[in-house]
């Protein structure tokens, strides 16, 4: 080979190293940092400082996009956490701005949901449309939507429904405080605890962060599952006919019963309602202790007006008015005409322990129809936890909202102000007496825990990989997650640190309270002064000083522990007396007459009762088949018609259950322990 073919060799051989050892940056160069397509789905990077990065889900396959080996410093792939899926949701960046602008914006999208255990299988993608939503949340950098559907959808196995709420906790660097209090409610046994599932969420190719995303709080199948007024309506004139389109009139004084033709339509429930501290101009009254109640359903009885104004609104209304005046009344008997007590005292413990910042600002609540339901109003579901669990801390100035107290002036003052009734304090100590273990804390291999902190625990551990590429997403961009002087969060693993510490500390305190409790006295409500031109009548002479508005003051009580369920008692077989007849109320645990299982009393109307199955007592049995109905303890006949979420724990050998007509619920959580 001469000098000239030589060089000629050299620059062809160099040309050829610099292409081989060039190709895979030049392809990376050219297409990676704009946006990556895996599985029909472009990703798009967050860039920092002249940095890319990749949020991906969990089971992403980027093997055929870059060469590990080559990847330049300026690119990070980040990846997700096993257990949290992938919720896609299909719209343009102008989309995305439109929305961001105008939370009320509705944008038609499609909505896809990834099993990410399932290496990525796409487990629904469907048409709906995504808005807003929120009130001083909305103005987080991190925000809360809506999802809605065209059609019912099964999401994550949590039932079928069209509308799902993502929140996005902007005001929790822990993301865990929603989690514990929806898990709490749920093992309180609070009706229709809002079922929820961690997700990525993606709008428009761009990584958004961790959610929950969860359950819409509404008057529905598969949520809070009573009949509402709108399914009256509906029932009675058709889907697409509101109550203001057609000539009505109000039979009874009490209007609780609206006449279209001859078609009676009940108005009596079930309502939506809520106690709001904020201000809503249209679908919003006020009490007379000056609390705001939003009527958040029925829809189908608006004509736009405001419901101050709007006779089909007058019932429940007046209704709420009348259950206000028990609850500041002394007479025990009307209050249990109107409040669901039950329900209360769960709402309270929840919040009380939790330590709520909006402890008796804000809170839902609903009222069965007084035909074909209880008719009383029942506190829950629970909701908006971001501020609980030493979010604010409790030795600040706001110390005293972290409390259910009495006499506070916010909006949902009842819960607090139901304290002055003995019946209340009653249901309370007896729920906490059924669930302590909740609050009671353990020491393992040395370290105090207790069953709410490993819940905690857990929870964090499951979307820690998911955690980090949202700290990535969202550090440096302004008011992502609210703070302020008194907020004990730093950052994330302090705050889940604060998490873990307070649901050990609270047990502690929360002991004393229910001790505090157990040793309160009513004093009776002064009675209302009379109106000074009214005609007089004889009296007694007048105080000469006016009357101080009494306080519950702590007096020492015999301290027995309530009983807690009451006792079966046997079967007549001639020698004993049948159970009492007020042993057979609604929210009662009773056993069969064969003590097989535990069953917990729903309804008892003209004679007849309905039972869910609590509890299966023989934890041993394989197979086991519902009865459609049951003997309880005392020798009366019960109809079985619900399965309680907690039926079947700890039945390990449980592979089969024959469930038959009679059956109209089954909880939640009830299949899953059916191996």
């Amino acid at each position: 080979m001469n000098k000239k073919h030589r060089f000629h060799f050299v620059i062809v051989l160099f040309i050829v190293t610099m292409v081989t050892v060039m190709a895979p940056q030049k392809a990376l160069a050219e297409g990676i940092y704009d946006g990556i397509t895996i599985d029909g789905r472009e990703y798009k990077p967050e860039i920092r400082e002249d940095k890319y990065t990749y949020m991906l889900p969990y089971e992403a396959d980027v093997s055929e996009i870059y060469d590990e080996e080559n990847k330049p410093e300026d690119l990070t792939i980040m990846k997700g956490s096993e257990a949290v899926a992938a919720l896609w949701v299909n719209m343009s960046e102008t989309d995305c701005e439109m929305m961001h602008q105008d939370k009320g914006r509705k944008i038609s999208v499609t909505a896809d949901v990834f099993n990410v255990s399932d290496d990525l299988q796409q487990i629904l993608a469907a048409p709906a449309e995504i808005k807003g939503r929120g009130n001083v949340s909305w103005t987080r950098a991190k925000k809360s939507y809506q999802i809605k559907f065209d059609e019912k959808q099964d999401v994550l196995g949590m039932g079928s429904a069209k509308r799902w709420i993502l929140l996005p906790a902007s005001y929790d660097l822990s993301m865990v405080r929603n989690a514990v209090a929806f898990e709490l409610a749920e093992r309180l046994g609070m009706e229709y605890a809002c079922d929820y599932r961690y997700v990525d969420l993606y709008l428009g190719g761009r990584y958004y962060g961790v959610y929950i995303l969860c359950e819409k709080i509404e008057l529905k199948k598969n949520r809070v599952d009573i009949e509402s007024v709108d399914d009256n309506i509906e029932k009675a004139l058709g889907k697409d006919v509101m109550l203001s389109d057609v000539d009505v009139r109000f039979e009874n004084d009490d209007y609780s019963t609206a006449i279209v033709g001859d078609v009676r339509i009940d108005l009596t429930g079930g309502y939506h309602l809520e106690f709001d501290n904020y201000y809503e101009d249209i679908y919003q009254f006020k009490t007379q202790k000056n609390c705001r109640v939003t009527i958040n359903s029925p829809e189908m009885i608006s004509d736009g007006k405001d419901v101050k104004t709007n006779d089909a609104y007058k019932y429940i209304i007046d209704f709420v008015q009348k259950a206000e005046n028990a609850v500041y009344s002394n007479d025990e008997e009307e209050l249990l005409k109107y409040i669901d007590i039950e329900s209360f005292a769960k709402m309270w413990i929840m919040k009380d322990y939790l330590g709520e910042v909006d402890a008796t600002n804000n809170m839902h609540f609903w009222k069965e129809s007084s035909v074909t339901g209880d008719g009383l109003i029942h506190a829950g579901p629970a909701w908006d936890y971001d501020c609980s669990m030493d979010r604010d801390s409790t030795s600040a100035s706001t110390a005293i909202y972290q409390y259910v107290n009495m006499e506070s002036d916010g909006s949902a003052k009842w819960l607090g102000d139901l304290l002055h009734h003995q019946v209340f304090r009653d249901e309370l100590l007896k729920q906490y007496y059924i669930f302590e273990y909740l609050f009671t804390t353990e020491t393992v291999n040395g370290e105090k825990t207790s069953s709410m902190r490993d819940f905690a625990i857990q929870e964090m551990a499951s979307y820690a990989d998911s955690s980090k590429m949202d700290t990535a997403r969202w550090t440096g961009t302004e008011d992502f997650c609210k703070r302020g002087p008194n907020f004990n969060d730093a950052d994330r693993a302090v705050s889940g640190n604060v998490v873990k510490s307070f649901l050990i500390k609270r047990n502690e305190y929360f002991a004393e309270r229910m001790g505090e409790i157990k040793e309160m006295v009513t004093v009776p409500y002064p009675e209302p002064t009379p109106d000074p031109n009214a005609t007089p009548a004889p009296t007694t002479a007048p105080a000469s000083s006016p009357t101080e508005v009494p306080t519950v003051a702590p007096t020492k009580v015999p301290t027995q522990t309530p009983v807690v369920t009451p006792t079966p008692v046997p079967a007549n077989n001639g020698n004993t007396t049948p159970a009492p007849e007020n042993v057979f109320k609604r929210g009662v645990k009773i056993k069969d007459k064969k003590d097989k299982a535990i069953y917990l009393v729903k309804s008892v109307k003209k004679g007849k009762i309905e039972v869910s199955l609590y509890k299966l007592l023989n934890k041993k049995v394989k197979r086991y088949k519902v009865p459609k109905t049951v003997v309880l303890a005392g020798g009366r006949k019960a109809k079985i018609t619900e399965i309680s979420s907690n039926a079947f724990k700890k039945c390990k050998k449980l592979r089969r259950v024959i469930v038959r007509k009679n059956i109209k619920h089954i909880g939640k959580k009830a299949r899953k322990y059916v191996k």
